[in-house]
């Protein structure tokens, strides 16, 4: 359903908001090339716009945590060669 929903949005330039896994540019003060959901305007451009939220320092402090630990996978034998870890305990979206 995620995927067809975010194609529909990009073929419509629908300008939909909806969490989307991006990589990181200094959002929350992550300097790690790291990917992970933030919400996004997505349009016949793809992502158009990130919409970064206001987070209170105690889950902006768990974000960090959790941009270290995520591994960086830039091939598919490192993909198979590595176990991702799961970041436990960061509630970004409990909002939607």
């Amino acid at each position: 359903m995620g995927a067809v929903r975010l194609a529909k949005a990009v073929m419509y330039d629908e300008r939909y908001v909806g969490p989307v896994s991006v990589t990181f540019e200094g959002e929350y003060g992550i300097t790690e090339k790291v990917s992970l959901s933030i919400p996004c305007v997505i349009g016949k451009n793809g992502v158009e716009k990130r919409l970064p939220l206001n987070l209170p320092e105690e889950e902006v402090s768990k974000l960090k945590h959790c941009a270290k630990t995520v591994p960086i996978f830039d091939t598919w034998e490192n993909k198979k060669s590595q176990n991702p870890f799961i970041c436990k305990g960061f509630k970004l979206f409990n909002i939607f």
